[in-house]
């Protein structure tokens, strides 16, 4: 919705109705992007093993937050 905002110049609805992220939230919707991006939108408990693997400690925290993002995406 942020790219309609810069394409059309002005804010849609649903963008105006969102709360923004904490600032300290940022890292966590970084690395679900980098998951989606990886995996093409199929993220699974075994792909964020991988990523574990890959980048160190995911705590259960961020994995929860990370399936929570994934939920509400797929219901969109």
């Amino acid at each position: 919705m942020k790219q309609v905002e810069k394409t059309t110049g002005k804010k849609p609805k649903k963008l105006a109705e969102l709360t923004p992220l904490p600032d300290e939230l940022v890292y966590i919707w970084q690395m679900f992007i980098d998951l989606f991006n990886a995996t093409g939108g199929e993220i699974t408990y075994q792909e964020i093993l991988a990523y574990n693997n890959l980048v160190g400690d995911v705590s259960p925290f961020e994995i929860r937050c990370i399936m929570m993002i994934k939920n509400i995406r797929k219901e969109s």
